[in-house]
């Protein structure tokens, strides 16, 4: 599946609007249904290196699913994923 050009900018602009301009990583995770979640991360705001936009998506998918299963969703970011953001993509079960 390709990722709709409309879900990337949605995913940047966001990213923009929460505050985010010095580095504006936002993260999408997508469903058939649409915007499941979003995040821009909270490396500013906690001081935490490891709290990628990514990762918290997947944080925030997990609850609101009241899951660990992301069958069917997608992950969208603003940026390439950096190598701990892709395995926890990877491990994260689908």
């Amino acid at each position: 599946m390709l990722c709709p050009p409309k879900i990337l900018s949605n995913s940047y602009i966001w990213s923009i609007k929460v505050g985010l301009e010095i580095n504006a990583v936002g993260a999408l995770i997508v469903g058939e249904e649409g915007i499941l979640v979003k995040s821009s991360g909270a490396i500013f705001d906690r001081l935490e290196v490891t709290v990628h936009s990514e990762i918290e998506a997947i944080r925030k998918a997990f609850a609101a699913l009241e899951s660990s299963q992301l069958n069917g969703y997608w992950l969208y970011s603003t940026h390439e994923p950096c190598q701990m953001c892709i395995i926890s993509h990877f491990w994260a079960p689908s």
